[in-house]
């Protein structure tokens, strides 16, 4: 794919600079077709740099929360977390500790380690059976497995339609040494189940709550997405 998207790019630019010579009037034209050839070279190597780089700090990350979870496990086989004994060797437990400790280095740039990062990874996933629980209980909203392989589908259609000729997915499923497949449909299962009962409960909670007078769109989904996060936290809260 990678290959396919250097192609096109080499292509279009051909095609700008056959445009500049057939509008151009008979004045020399060719520095600066050099010029723009030029800068689209030195743009092409930067973006690559930052590409190789980034990819390079992904696998970084992932390598440093394999070496972690792979301590624990060395220490310990099991856990008790909340009254219940956890087994590190599970690939579930693993993964959650795994995903864990990229997320929130990534996302909140926080250090996880030990059996602190053991008990927020089965936090998280307590919490995301949680909200299958409340949007069952509270607005009859479940999902199969056919269902999200489905949602899954979609969005992987999306991706491909992308421009990104690297794209984040394809560094973290090579640094995590699994396949395109095994990424969507495994890794992060979790998290597109998670946003397809997300759009279902909005959708009623949208209908339930319509859009008030002179409220626009943006400010009622808004408002409705507050409500449902308010919800949501207030079910977890009582039952974590």
């Amino acid at each position: 794919m990678k290959k396919f998207l250097l192609t096109g790019l080499l292509v279009v630019g051909g095609l700008l600079i056959t445009w500049n010579l057939l509008t151009t009037d008979s004045e020399d034209v060719t520095a600066d077709q050099d010029e723009e050839v030029g800068l689209e070279d030195s743009d092409t190597d930067s973006d690559s740099e930052e590409e190789e780089k980034e990819s390079i700090e992904v696998e970084e990350l992932v390598k440093q929360a394999k070496n972690e979870y792979n301590r624990l496990l060395k220490q310990n086989n099991t856990l008790t977390v909340n009254n219940q004994e956890i087994e590190l060797s599970n690939d579930d437990v693993r993964r959650w500790i795994i995903k864990t400790y990229i997320q929130t280095r990534m996302s909140a740039q926080e250090d996880l380690e030990g059996t602190n990062l053991v008990d927020v990874s089965m936090e998280y996933r307590q919490r995301a059976q949680l909200m299958k629980d409340w949007a069952q209980e509270e607005y009859q909203v479940t999902i199969t497995d056919n269902e999200v392989e489905n949602f899954i589908d979609e969005q992987i259609s999306y991706i491909n339609d992308s421009s990104e000729s690297n794209p984040f997915f394809i560094k973290m499923s090579n640094a995590l040494d699994i396949s395109k497949e095994e990424y969507f449909y495994e890794w992060e299962y979790d998290s597109f189940a998670q946003q397809l009962l997300e759009d279902r409960v909005l959708k009623i909670m949208a209908e339930r709550h319509p859009k008030e007078e002179d409220e626009s769109p943006e400010a009622h989904q808004e408002r409705i997405i507050q409500k449902m996060e308010e919800e949501l936290n207030e079910y977890i809260d009582e039952h974590l």
